[in-house]
């Protein structure tokens, strides 16, 4: 439960912050994260027959998993958009043109 509250946080401002900026890598970054958390609050609920405690192997998986999703949806949020190529039917404005018939 401890990494529910910190992936939910994330990933909504990620989801948000991707929407705002039309990312659409941050917003399913955000969205594993949202994933991972609503996982997370699942869990933390599960109760072994004595009473104690699960024990979280699902931890050495997904975390990983969710360490990734954050750093990817945070440079997904800070690297430059790519400039649009030129639609494919028109001439490159730094073309020559047609040189006239002989």
């Amino acid at each position: 439960m401890i990494w529910g509250f910190p992936a939910a946080t994330l990933g909504l401002l990620l989801v948000v912050a991707g929407q705002v900026r039309d990312r659409r890598g941050a917003r399913l970054c955000g969205a594993t994260l949202l994933a991972f958390a609503l996982w997370d609050f699942s869990a933390a609920s599960w109760r072994s027959s004595t009473g104690d405690a699960a024990i979280r192997i699902d931890l050495v998986f997904l975390l990983p998993i969710a360490l990734a999703a954050a750093i990817g949806g945070i440079l997904n949020l800070l690297a430059r958009p790519l400039p649009p190529d030129p639609p494919a039917d028109e001439a490159p404005e730094d073309a020559p043109e047609d040189a006239p018939d002989r």
